[in-house]
């Protein structure tokens, strides 16, 4: 659903960098900014790194809750483990 709504957010920027470009000729205060953000590659780039981002994200937490069980003392997984592993788990 997210994914979604940032891509949906990027296709209207893409559309809309005339609009960008027309702020930064009227709007000289940003004209940078605003030039910059009606550059085709550049909505490109910035919409690809909020993605990537966000998947990232999503990534870090679907993989925390096993990663932290897996960490506890008491799993019994870790009773598997050598000695040095359980002297890393105390610190």
């Amino acid at each position: 659903m997210i994914g979604t709504i940032l891509f949906g957010l990027a296709v209207l920027h893409t559309f809309s960098t005339k609009y960008f470009e027309r702020l930064a000729h009227t709007h000289t205060r940003h004209a940078g900014l605003w030039h910059l953000l009606g550059q085709v590659e550049v909505v490109f780039g910035f919409w690809a790194m909020v993605l990537m981002l966000f998947m990232f994200a999503i990534m870090v937490i679907a993989t925390l809750p096993p990663t932290l069980a897996f960490r506890l003392p008491d799993n019994p997984v870790s009773h598997h483990l050598p000695e040095s592993a359980h002297e890393n788990l105390r610190h």
